[in-house]
C-alpha cells in the first residue's frame, strides 16, 4: 500500500518549480498548484496507477523514477517509457485514449503528487496556456512511445538493445573515467521489457557487448565504453 507523505509546502513548492508546465507560475500560481497536490510516497514495485482509474487523477512525479507499463495479449509486459522526477501522467485517459490501458510502476522510492481532475480542469481554466505545455508535454511521449514501438518492430534485438542503451545514457548520464554511466539501476528483466525480448535473450546480447568492450556491468549498473560502436550497431 501506498503511504502518505509529510514534506513540507516549501519543499514541495521547489519540487513543482522542477516541472516545465510551470515555467510561467508566479510564486502565488505555485502555491495554489501545491494547496491542491495530495501527496503519496510508493515503494520500489508498487503500482502508482491502475488502467482505468475511476477517481480521474493526475499524478505529478517529484522525486524518483517509475515506468510506464503495458500487458500484450500473452501477457508479458513491455515498458514504454520511463518516467523520471518533472514528468505528469494519468492524464493518458484524458489525451490519449489509446493508452489508457497502461499502469505506471515505480522503479525506485517515488514522491507524488495527486490532483483530481476537477481541480486540474480548474487551475487550466484560470491558466489557459497550461493546457498548450500539457499538449506538447504528451506529444513529446507519444512520439518517444511510437519510436519505441517502431524499434520492436522493425529492428532486431541488438540493434535494439544499443539503441536503447545510447537513449539512456543521454537521458540520464552519468560520467565515469571508464565511459558513460547509465544514472539509472535497472534490471535484466527490464532492459527485456523495454526492448520487447526475453530476459535469457536479453542477457546474451549484453554479455556479447561486454566481450567485445562495448560496455560494463557494475552492481546492476551499465557503464557504456565504445559508444561509437554501439551507435554504429544502432543504425
Amino acid at each position: 500500500m501506498q503511504s502518505s507523505a509529510t514534506t513540507s509546502p516549501q519543499s514541495v513548492f521547489w519540487y513543482l518549480k522542477n516541472f516545465n508546465l510551470f515555467d510561467n507560475f508566479s510564486r502565488a500560481d505555485l502555491a495554489e498548484v501545491t494547496k491542491l497536490l495530495h501527496l503519496q510516497e510508493f515503494k520500489k514495485g508498487q503500482i502508482i496507477t491502475i488502467p482505468l482509474d475511476a477517481e480521474r487523477r493526475i499524478y505529478f512525479l517529484l522525486k524518483g523514477k517509475a515506468k510506464l507499463v503495458r500487458f500484450g495479449k500473452d501477457g508479458k509486459e513491455i515498458i514504454l517509457v520511463i518516467l523520471r522526477e518533472g514528468e505528469i501522467f494519468g492524464l493518458l485517459a484524458m489525451m490519449m485514449e489509446e493508452y489508457s490501458n497502461s499502469l505506471v510502476v515505480a522503479l525506485e522510492k517515488c514522491l507524488v503528487g495527486i490532483i483530481r481532475e476537477a481541480g486540474f480542469r480548474r487551475l487550466m481554466q484560470k491558466k489557459p496556456e497550461l493546457y498548450l505545455a500539457i499538449s506538447k508535454h504528451f506529444g513529446a511521449r507519444l512520439l518517444k512511445i511510437e519510436t519505441r514501438l517502431d524499434e520492436l518492430l522493425f529492428q532486431d534485438i541488438s540493434a535494439r538493445l544499443a539503441r536503447l542503451l545510447l537513449r539512456l545514457a543521454n537521458e540520464y548520464p552519468s560520467r565515469r573515467s571508464c565511459g558513460k554511466r547509465l544514472n539509472l539501476k535497472l534490471t535484466q528483466q527490464d532492459l527485456a521489457n523495454l526492448i520487447g525480448a526475453s530476459r535469457e535473450t536479453t542477457n546474451i546480447a549484453l554479455n556479447h557487448f561486454k566481450s567485445r568492450g562495448w560496455l560494463g556491468l557494475h552492481q546492476r549498473s551499465i557503464c557504456l565504453h565504445n559508444i561509437a560502436a554501439l551507435k554504429k550497431l544502432a543504425e
